[in-house]
């Protein structure tokens, strides 16, 4: 068995088409942690939880976006957000006329001009190597392990990420990131690094999971 291949068909968050992020998810409070050496407690921040049930499930939603400038052109330049933790003064709950990223914090990061393996050779940026950078980065975020999640959901309407990491990686890597017309799949270096951060939570407990949602929910 491959690296990964239990992973196959379960990085896809199941949920009915007609749910949405806020159906299932709010703002929490802020949440703290006890060093079960020392007996003290230390804040983490807000994260958007489960409505239900939340300390049980350990549910974590993240949201990401991204955006390419004069997208492939000499002079792109790509950016990627991911946002996991709502302002300190954002309401538990909001109706859908109130978007996630909305009242979230954003994290911004420029995107590398560089790929991320071993080459390192310099590679125009473009707005699906953001979209795929925003993912890993959200996976990177926080210690997600020692804060005691089960899942962490990374949600966007980035079709390119949720159909290649649930689907069409797995065949561009059982033929050694070769397409059916002989070209070498595009962002190799961003795909295996995204599928490395999933095994390495994977080994700490904490499953990942890849929900698309509309634009209009991910502004």
């Amino acid at each position: 068995m491959a690296k990964g291949d239990h992973l196959r068909d379960v990085l896809l968050y199941q949920a009915e088409p007609t749910i949405t992020p806020h159906d299932l998810f709010c703002a929490s409070p802020v949440i703290t942690m006890r060093n079960t050496k020392t007996g003290t407690r230390k804040q983490i921040g807000r994260r958007f939880v489960r409505k239900r049930r939340p300390f049980e499930l350990r549910e974590c939603l993240v949201y990401t976006d991204a955006s390419c400038f004069n997208n492939g052109g000499d002079d792109a330049v790509a950016e990627s957000i991911v946002a996991y933790q709502p302002e300190p003064f954002a309401p538990n709950d909001f109706d859908e006329d109130e978007s996630f990223m909305g009242i979230a914090e954003h994290e911004t990061y420029e995107l590398p001009e560089y790929t991320l393996d071993r080459a390192s050779r310099y590679i125009r940026p473009s707005s699906n190597r953001a979209k795929l950078y925003a993912a890993i980065r959200a996976l990177e975020a926080r210690p997600w392990a020692q804060e005691k999640w089960r899942t962490l959901v990374i949600a966007g309407d980035l079709e390119y990420v949720v159909n290649g990491i649930t689907d069409w990686i797995w065949k561009w890597r059982d033929n050694n990131w070769i397409l059916r017309n002989g070209r070498r799949v595009a962002n190799v270096d961003l795909w295996e690094l995204l599928l490395d951060r999933i095994l390495d939570l994977d080994r700490q407990g904490v499953a990942v999971k890849f929900w698309k949602v509309p634009r209009v929910k991910n502004t």
